[in-house]
């Protein structure tokens, strides 16, 4: 009787866990998109004030700033944001500051001055810059 309960619990468990990595590849913004030329013209305009036209930033990124939000860190693969859903990342930049409800950050929320279609070009150019091991990782619907 436990085992078969232990049995069950764990197919449960791993049919949610496919199934969360499968609602997470929907958000999948490929980077070879036809619009990574867009969307390097849309971060040279938008993000690379701040963000730098390398994808870098401040040398001290990880610190946080007067507010505790943390300062902009580069795109580049030192930074976690590989770890993140896409659908997450255009949520964060979508959003205003004090609305989201994601990590609170500085930026501003280009929600209403970028299209949808431009924020997704804005990612696939940055998702350029990451090697095909973190695009894996990105979107393994085995791990945890």
């Amino acid at each position: 009787m436990k085992a078969t309960l232990l049995l069950v619990a764990s197919l449960l468990v791993y049919a949610l866990s496919l199934g969360a990595g499968m609602w997470m590849l929907k958000d999948r913004i490929d980077p070879q998109a036809s619009f990574v030329q867009e969307g390097r013209a849309v971060y040279a305009d938008n993000c690379a004030g701040c963000h730098k036209i390398r994808l870098e930033s401040l040398p001290d990124w990880h610190s946080s700033d007067a507010r505790g939000h943390p300062d902009l860190p580069q795109f580049d693969p030192a930074l976690h944001s590989w770890k993140l859903p896409d659908g997450m990342m255009v949520r964060i930049v979508r959003a205003p500051t004090g609305e989201r409800n994601g990590p609170a950050t500085t930026v501003h929320g280009y929600g209403k001055g970028l299209s949808e279609s431009d924020l997704e070009a804005v990612l696939a150019y940055v998702k350029l810059a990451w090697p095909e091991k973190l695009h894996l990782f990105q979107f393994d619907p085995a791990r945890p």
